[in-house]
């Protein structure tokens, strides 16, 4: 069995071996590992590596920390790990702390100081998911921290005859983004939210985004609000979609979403859920999920339940901040 870099001829191995052990739960298209784990310029090629039988992929990892130009303020001593899995029938042997340990070295030289587990740009998961006791455990063993959070996935499910949503704010000036107004809308973004809402709005445009995906309230014809939106014809696969083979119907996805603190406490901020909830189903969305969130009880107010849970980690290199 040997270690090697991971490479874009190893895809096919590589999501078998994701499908046939977790597949169930997180089924794995071709096309979203490719973009999430071998296009995504931020991956670490040194510390993305896959471990073989003869020419079965039996394990891998993905490590990853930013490499791009866009500055949105990213930690430049934050690395993360995107995935790591070994193949259910060749563990015990030693092959995850050999990946996990060959990752970091690969991190460490780098000169990364903290690491943590998901939370990725493109990621799959916000951490390890809640139910995974024994893989929290293993971490832990390797000197990973708990982090304080735990990150939730909400769904609904929607029934062709249910009525669309009616808004509080029924006169509100809601509209779908025109592609001449994406530097009012990263405005915006960088004034309110900056960070990795700013990064994911100009990579939508970057990779062909046209507006259609975005929610936005104004006031005054001034930007005062978004709601990101994912479907099918979105020309990226957005992570609140990653696991849209879960369903046989049309999935769509919701988030990041944000109002700014001058209308705030209006009820602008569940209405602009309210409307992509409604284009979405428009566009034969039968189920709508909201990834890596924390505020559930927002969300159950307009039907949202809990789908998938998750807790942080992270691991301390040299000297690098806290979670």
């Amino acid at each position: 069995m040997k270690v090697q870099r991971m490479s874009r001829h190893d895809l096919q191995g590589v999501v078998s071996c994701w499908n046939e052990n977790i597949g169930e739960r997180f089924p794995m298209p071709d096309e979203l590992f490719y973009q999430n784990s071998l296009a995504d310029q931020n991956v670490a090629c040194n510390a993305s590596l896959v471990v073989k039988d003869k020419e079965k992929v039996i394990g891998f990892i993905v490590g990853k920390y930013y490499q791009e130009d866009i500055n949105v303020g990213f930690n430049e001593d934050t690395a993360n790990i995107q995935v790591l899995l070994v193949d259910k029938s060749y563990r015990e042997q030693g092959l995850g702390t050999k990946l996990l340990n060959q990752c970091i070295k690969a991190l460490d030289e780098e000169g990364k100081n903290l690491i943590r587990l998901g939370r990725d740009p493109w990621h799959y998961f916000p951490g390890i998911p809640l139910e995974d006791t024994y893989t929290q455990q293993w971490f832990k063993k390797r000197g990973f921290q708990q982090g304080p959070y735990v990150d939730t996935d909400m769904i609904r499910s929607f029934r062709d005859d249910e009525p669309f949503e009616s808004l509080k704010n029924a006169n509100a000036q809601f509209e779908l983004l025109n592609a001449s107004e994406k530097e009012n809308l990263i405005s915006f973004i960088h004034q309110n939210f900056p960070g990795r809402w700013e990064y994911e709005a100009y990579k939508y445009f970057e990779l062909g985004g046209t507006g259609r995906d975005f929610i936005i309230l104004k006031v005054n014809d001034e930007i005062q609000g978004f709601c990101r939106m994912n479907d099918q014809d979105t020309p990226m696969i957005g992570c609140n979609v990653n696991w849209s083979e879960l369903y046989d119907e049309r999935v769509g996805g919701i988030g990041p979403l944000g109002v700014s603190s001058n209308v705030r406490g209006t009820g602008l901020g569940l209405d602009i859920v309210k409307v992509a909830i409604n284009t979405l189903r428009a566009r034969e969305a039968k189920h709508i999920i909201i990834d890596w969130t924390g505020l559930i009880e927002f969300y159950q107010k307009v039907g949202f339940e809990e789908f998938k849970k998750y807790r942080t980690y992270f691991k301390k290199l040299n000297k690098g901040e806290d979670e």
